[in-house]
């Protein structure tokens, strides 16, 4: 069995092996890169940020549109009788998560704010080079990584997103309220692409010509999908004081925070792509996985129904270990990126 990847970023690697190893007795949980992670990730930026910057940017965040009722109304009662810096931290961290809370939004609100396709790229991955050759000049996907004013908001990937927010944060001609939005998609989408199923897709000739958009085709043995397994790496607690210990224990992590560290010199958004598409490709589309697509794929040749069933997929037995030892690291890697360039634009 081949998989089609991208070039090994081999020294990357060679760090990222001895940073999972030295994770493997952090406590774990059960399986959420949902807002577990997102809060996990804004944290960990939360706390490599400047004083002058984090208060700054949470003044900006005040000024958010629905700062009244996706912020104050849902900050938990702990929370509110805590310091000022308990609910600064909460308030950053809640921002990080607010793209996935406006997808509830009730009908105009949803509208305005909700942008689906902003928190993924679908970057092929393939079966074998024969199937790369025969799918990849066909590819309707949007890979493009630049923003452009007056582009359409429904047609942008996360790229796009995060080069519209980078772009206007960086010019800081927006309102106050703008900018709040914008921060909160920022945290979102640099999170989302870090996980490595919202960098990736992976196509075949018959099942997926169009891609298993990021694993959500494809179904596991206990009922979950593949993407909704990796989105949920790090655990469904939501406890500020929770997530806030489990921060401090990654920041005594000497391997962990010196992969955070490099890893915050490089804000290149191509970089962070290519990182998570490399970790699908090495990590994420195992072998069990692959030779359940591929016999999928052949099935659909010879089938007289329109849509064979995928058998559901038994992962190794640590598979999920890790999952959450790598997601742990691309939380730090991305939290540290975050908070670098916030650095930049509201810094001193």
């Amino acid at each position: 069995m081949n998989i089609e990847k991208c070039s090994a970023g081999w020294m990357r690697w060679r760090l990222l092996t001895v940073v999972v190893l030295s994770v493997v007795m952090w406590p774990g949980g059960a399986f959420a890169w949902n807002s577990t992670g997102h809060r996990l990730s804004a944290l960990v930026a939360y706390d490599r940020m400047d004083v002058a910057a984090r208060t700054k940017v949470v003044e900006m965040l005040k000024h958010h549109p629905r700062f009244t009722e996706d912020f104050e109304r849902r900050m938990p009662e702990a929370v509110r009788d805590g310091s000022t810096e308990v609910q600064d931290r909460w308030i950053f961290s809640q921002a990080a998560v607010w793209p996935d809370i406006a997808r509830g939004l009730p009908g105009e609100l949803k509208r305005r704010y909700h942008r689906p396709s902003w928190h993924y790229v679908n970057e092929p991955v393939y079966l074998s080079d024969e199937q790369r050759d025969e799918l990849e000049d066909g590819h309707k996907v949007n890979l493009k990584i630049e923003w452009r004013p007056r582009m359409r908001h429904s047609k942008m990937n996360v790229m796009q997103a995060l080069d519209r927010c980078r772009k206007m944060l960086k010019a800081g001609n927006q309102t106050r309220a703008e900018q709040a939005v914008l921060i909160c998609w920022f945290l979102h989408a640099a999170g989302d692409l870090h996980q490595p199923l919202h960098s990736t897709a992976l196509f075949t000739q018959y099942a997926y010509p169009d891609g298993d958009r990021g694993g959500n085709r494809i179904v596991l043995s206990n009922g979950k999908k593949l993407h909704s397994y990796w989105d949920g790496a790090q655990g469904s607690a939501n406890n500020a004081v929770n997530l806030w210990e489990r921060v401090q224990t990654w920041a005594a992590d000497t391997a962990l925070k010196e992969a955070a560290d490099q890893a915050g010199e490089d804000v290149d958004f191509v970089t962070w792509r290519d990182e998570s598409y490399e970790i699908a490709a090495e990590k994420v589309y195992v072998h069990e996985i692959l030779v359940a697509v591929e016999n999928y794929d052949y099935a659909m040749i010879d089938s007289h129904e329109d849509d064979p069933k995928l058998e559901p997929v038994v992962l190794p037995e640590d598979y999920r270990e890790m999952a959450r030892q790598v997601s742990a690291v691309r939380i730090n890697e991305s939290g540290a990126r975050m908070a670098k360039l916030l650095e930049v634009w509201y810094g001193e």
